[in-house]
């Protein structure tokens, strides 16, 4: 877990936190892992940012399905399952209209979902993240978020994942 705060130069101060059951550091051995593309499924209701997480995991070879709502993403796993295209990680955020993020969790693990879920948030305090940790999250992010952060914590949690399973 981490909590910093960071100055920029014009725009302000931004603070970070992030609360993982990983230490969000890769090794040698996921060096390896990283030449093989995951599937991963990003699940949040601002467009602009799920592009945006989707053009960066995209360029670094995983392969992106996105969803805009938690009753979205449920309905798509379903369907990619039923195609055989395993999901390697979720991504989610917490507030969303309809189900949030910790609901959504909730019913991704009642419908049989296994995979790391990893929370991002924009809401900066204890009882958000821990809500996401709840209710079956292994790590929980708050925005803004660095994108080599995001992947080596993904990485981290997929080989837990694999090792487990």
């Amino acid at each position: 877990a981490g909590i910093g705060a960071s100055t920029f130069a014009g725009i302000g101060t931004s603070t970070t936190a992030g609360i993982c059951t990983t230490s969000g550091k890769s090794n040698a051995a996921s060096e390896d892992n990283k030449k093989r593309g995951l599937h991963i499924l990003i699940i949040d209701d601002s467009v602009v940012f799920m592009k945006l997480l989707a053009r960066s995991f995209t360029k670094a070879g995983h392969m992106c399905y996105t969803a805009g709502s938690g009753h979205e993403a449920v309905h798509l796993l379903q369907s990619l399952t039923h195609m055989n295209i395993q999901i390697d990680i979720i991504t989610i955020d917490y507030e969303m209209p309809g189900m949030n993020g910790p609901d959504t969790i909730r019913a991704l693990r009642q419908s049989g979902c296994t995979v790391p879920i990893l929370g991002i948030t924009g809401t900066i305090g204890t009882e958000n993240h821990l809500s996401f940790m709840e209710s079956g999250a292994q790590c929980v992010l708050s925005k803004p978020i660095r994108m080599t952060e995001v992947q080596a914590v993904m990485y981290d949690l997929w080989e837990k994942h694999q090792r487990i399973h």
